[in-house]
């Protein structure tokens, strides 16, 4: 897990929202069918406070091929729920599942129109 100065809530607030984080992402990986499931454990994730690129400090999360890894930024997911009334662990879930759906090839309007 990637640690931030940056990130505005105290450490307390951040492993509450890692633990969450994580309960919503492994219960999502559970209830896939098998050759998703195992395909989802194969990629692995992380949780970042906050994407370390400026020009994308609004995104949720990304994929990154070259390890492959998704990477999902718990701070802005916060910050976004806060702002939109969203609920944590649904934002966290939608926005693996994106990054997921990348990692299986799928362009970005695909993903869009699954709501994802």
């Amino acid at each position: 897990m990637e640690s931030d100065s940056i990130y505005q809530s105290s450490e307390d607030e951040w492993r509450r929202d890692v633990l969450l984080a994580k309960s919503a992402v492994e219960d999502t990986i559970s209830k896939m069918p098998t050759p998703l499931r195992v395909e989802a454990c194969c990629v692995g994730y992380q949780f970042w406070k906050i994407r370390d690129d400026p020009r994308g400090s609004d995104c949720l999360g990304d994929y990154c091929r070259s390890v492959p890894q998704i990477r999902l930024f718990l701070s802005t997911i916060r910050e976004q729920c806060s702002q939109n009334g969203d609920e944590f662990s649904k934002l966290v879930v939608t926005t693996y599942l994106h990054e997921l759906g990348h990692h299986l090839g799928m362009e970005e309007s695909h993903l869009e129109n699954w709501g994802l």
